[in-house]
């Protein structure tokens, strides 16, 4: 947690005993707090202090040491969320709390994990509450015995129904869930709700109304239509792409992807953000490395600050040696003199240069072959601050490979 300017550990250490999978290493998948509790989820198959806390544990903030949550799981927990009351947690388990019918999906009744009515058949990766229904995504084709809800469907408290025809067409790739790889042709990862709309994102190109595709790659809007009772689906634009890119080959050599969604509110005007996080290059044709947002209402960004732009690395470009001269060139805000232009390298703050005329110069020494990206940051004395569009470049070793 962070205290102030200080990150501290939280309770006492987490272990775990699954060494098959390559991801079995990352022990906290998911933290919600609930009336005032935090709840992790994951690999961890014990503590320092407790061996029976298996993949849940809440956290004893009087004695600073994690507890267990219900009676006993069978594998990773990658979401926890509270609704009507109650929490929900999904994953890769089976038989929660020794029940044979709580699969993936499960909720937790007098300190016992039950089943969600009849469940679905895969892994779930994505819970949220949407007004009095319960959103599910994950890796699965049925829920509560609908068939063809394709990797999303809802659970209202006592019924499931499915949103269209769910989302489709992803990269076939593997999902590791108790040690063991199983191949999924699509996925949802991520899902926040605002009013009707609920947002999913994944692994996915086609999202369904009826027999009626819409494209949708990696991101989409399904809206609840309280006059026609009805879900619809709507793309976001042109989605997330990976557009080639010869300097950063891993990049075309990856599948894109969505992982993570947020809202965010507008302070002062009306309308939200909605922030996208995964593997991606482009959004709706747009250069954005694997973050992105799409506005809805007018964007609340100041329009009238500093710009800045870097000439020197050019986008792209393979440099040989281990330094590169970084420039920038930027301009105040109307009736405003520049201040200072920083240089962020590989997201750390690499160098702040002071002064108000351009260029704006700095070197970066030392580095290892690879890819790198550089974004400025120009601020000027009306404390008004913008930032460059980052560039990407990469270093290869003198007598490297080209």
């Amino acid at each position: 947690k962070l205290t102030g300017s200080t990150l501290a550990g939280i309770g006492d250490t987490f272990g775990y005993t699954d060494t098959t999978s390559p991801y079995s290493k990352w022990s906290v998948r998911a933290l919600a707090s609930i009336d005032g509790t935090l709840y992790a989820g994951g690999d961890f198959t014990s503590t320092a202090n407790d061996p029976l806390v298996d993949y849940i544990a809440r956290y004893d903030s009087v004695g600073n040491r994690w507890k267990p949550v219900g009676n006993g799981l069978s594998g990773i927990v990658r979401v926890i969320v509270a609704y009507d009351d109650t929490i929900y947690i999904g994953g890769d388990f089976q038989n929660a709390g020794g029940n044979a019918s709580a699969d993936y999906l499960a909720k937790l009744v007098s300190g016992t994990w039950q089943p969600v009515g009849t469940g679905v058949n895969g892994p779930v990766l994505a819970l949220a509450v949407s007004g009095d229904r319960l959103v599910v995504g994950g890796a699965f084709s049925s829920a509560g015995g609908v068939s063809g809800v394709n990797n999303i469907a809802v659970w209202d408290g006592n019924d499931w129904s499915a949103i269209g025809g769910g989302v489709t067409d992803g990269t076939p790739e593997h999902l590791w869930h108790s040690g063991t790889p199983e191949q999924v042709l699509a996925r949802v990862d991520a899902i926040v709700a605002r009013g009707n709309d609920v947002f999913v994102a994944g692994d996915f190109r086609i999202a369904w109304n009826g027999s009626a595709s819409v494209n949708a790659n990696y991101v989409a809007r399904a809206r609840w239509d309280t006059g026609l009772q009805e879900w619809n689906w709507a793309g976001l634009d042109g989605g997330l792409t990976i557009e080639p890119d010869s300097a950063f080959e891993s990049y075309t050599d990856r599948l894109e992807h969505a992982r993570a969604l947020a809202i965010r509110e507008h302070p002062s005007t009306p309308g939200f953000d909605l922030i996208v996080g995964g593997f991606f290059t482009r959004a709706n044709g747009q250069r954005s490395y694997d973050l992105a947002r799409w506005v809805v209402g007018n964007s609340d960004c100041p329009t009238d600050g500093p710009t800045v732009t870097i000439g020197s690395p050019g986008e792209g470009t393979t440099i040989t040696g281990t330094s590169v001269n970084l420039s920038a060139t930027a301009a105040p805000s109307a009736s405003a003199q520049l201040t200072q232009v920083a240089f962020f390298t590989n997201g750390v703050l690499h160098e702040v240069v002071t002064g108000t005329t351009s260029p704006f110069t700095s070197t970066w020494s030392n580095l290892a072959p690879g890819p790198y990206t550089v974004v400025a940051i120009a601020t000027d004395d009306a404390d008004k601050s913008s930032a460059s569009p980052p560039i990407n470049f990469a270093v290869k070793a003198a007598g490297g490979p080209t």
